[in-house]
């Protein structure tokens, strides 16, 4: 897997790139200014995006648009999943309903045995993933931000 993680909490960043190189990802790419990621280009070779949903300069819901744009140019087989520590009934309309037609929306603090759930669901099974889903990585929760 090839994932790329879109958030501009470096800490969460990094949470998130340890919990897929436990699940075995092949490449993690992290990005904490999202005005770095040139998602046209970028999710071409990608698996998996996970985007923050409120960052400065550009929204997550925003990326999600570009991304669903290049996903018509190729990459139909990526998922892209929301990541936010933002409860969905504080959001725009507009933004809830461009978020659900993502493949996930995470809510923080995500916990590793949700993630690793939410990756099996999507297809991302693979040895390490069912090693972490019989307890071998500890559970560790994201900080919530906003």
């Amino acid at each position: 897997m090839k994932a790329i993680i879109i958030d501009d909490d470096r800490e969460i960043l990094d949470i998130v790139q340890a919990y897929l190189e436990n699940a075995g990802a092949e490449s993690v790419r992290a990005f904490a200014d999202p005005l770095n990621v040139q998602i046209e280009q970028d999710a071409r070779d990608a698996d998996l995006i996970i985007s923050d949903v409120n960052m400065p300069h550009i929204k997550g819901p925003e990326i999600f648009s570009k991304f669903t744009q290049s996903l018509k140019a190729g990459n139909s087989n990526a998922k892209f999943f929301f990541l936010t520590g933002v409860p969905l009934q504080f959001m725009s309309q507009q933004d809830v309903d461009r978020m659900q037609l993502a493949d996930e929306v995470l809510i923080k603090p995500l916990h590793l045995d949700d993630f690793m759930n939410i990756l099996k669901k999507h297809y991302l099974l693979d040895r390490q993933i069912k090693i972490a889903l019989e307890g071998q990585f500890e559970d560790e929760p994201l900080e919530q931000n906003a």
